[in-house]
């Protein structure tokens, strides 16, 4: 019994991710797909709302009220509760998603330096990495534009978990109508490295 009380808290200790949502289970897109989001636009603004609607639901926390809501409805009134309105062409900033994040109960710090945020990724707490999905060397050049769209402008995405074995980490990208993708570090470094070097991480209480 002692021994197994040890082993458990060393996990925690050394930060062996927690498991809760589905990364594939809690995609839903910016844009309007039949699959992750059928009341969508063809283009929106509305990363921000829709990466932190994915966060935490990996964490399994709940945003008040938004049960009610599905796909764009939504995606709509999390825009709403973070920002007082729903115009879809209007970015929102880190003090909008960490306002949904301590409505739902959760906590999040911001970072600066892509290490540290994909440190983070590891030790098992998701991050919305702010970055360019247009730059040179950023994982959406693997992909054709109508499975992950992309814009010359800053973008939110959630970077949720790390693959040891791949040495991948799992990004769900809203402009992604293929649900979750791998990237590499190298990728989600230069993602971050133009309208980027800024994270949040999100943690349950």
């Amino acid at each position: 019994m002692a021994s197994s009380f040890f082993s458990k808290a060393k996990e925690f200790l050394i930060g062996t991710p927690i498991e809760y949502g589905d990364p594939a289970k809690i995609h839903i897109s910016q844009v309007a797909d039949e699959v992750y989001n059928d009341g969508a636009a063809s283009s929106s603004a509305n990363c921000g709302p829709t990466a932190v609607v994915m966060a935490l639901r990996l964490l399994a926390l709940e945003i008040p009220g938004a049960d009610r809501y599905r796909g764009e409805e939504l995606v709509k009134y999390v825009r709403y509760l973070a920002t007082g309105n729903t115009n879809s062409r209007v970015g929102t900033s880190n003090l909008h998603l960490q306002r949904i994040v301590e409505l739902a109960g959760g906590r999040s710090r911001i970072m600066r330096d892509p290490r540290d945020m994909l440190a983070a990724v590891r030790r098992g707490e998701p991050v919305i990495m702010a970055g360019n999905p247009t730059v040179s060397g950023c994982y959406t050049a693997r992909f054709p534009y109508y499975d992950i769209r992309r814009w010359d402008s800053a973008h939110w995405i959630l970077v949720g978990r790390y693959s040891p074995e791949r040495g991948t980490y799992t990004v769900n990208d809203p402009q992604s109508v293929i649900g979750p993708i791998e990237a590499t570090a190298a990728e989600l470094h230069a993602f971050s490295s133009r309208d980027g070097n800024f994270g949040i991480g999100i943690q349950r209480q």
